[in-house]
């Protein structure tokens, strides 16, 4: 099974992030070349859940991935 769990928190207030944008990459297997493709991109919601990463589990391979909060 694929899937990805994401937990961004407010540690200050100790609240979900809601608001907060994830990016998620994955680093391609090309050959002398450090190179990411953009996988997943969304909000965090105030149930917690990243708007356009749920239901997208098909895209994550076994890889290299990266994920920025902003």
């Amino acid at each position: 099974m694929q899937a990805v769990s994401i937990h961004v928190v407010d540690v200050a207030n100790g609240v979900v992030a809601v608001g907060m944008r994830v990016d998620i990459v994955r680093r391609d297997n090309t050959p002398n070349t450090e190179t990411w493709t953009s996988v997943a991109s969304g909000k965090v919601a105030r149930n917690g859940v990243v708007d356009g990463i749920e239901g997208r589990e098909r895209l994550f391979d076994v890889g290299t991935y990266s994920c920025a909060c902003t």
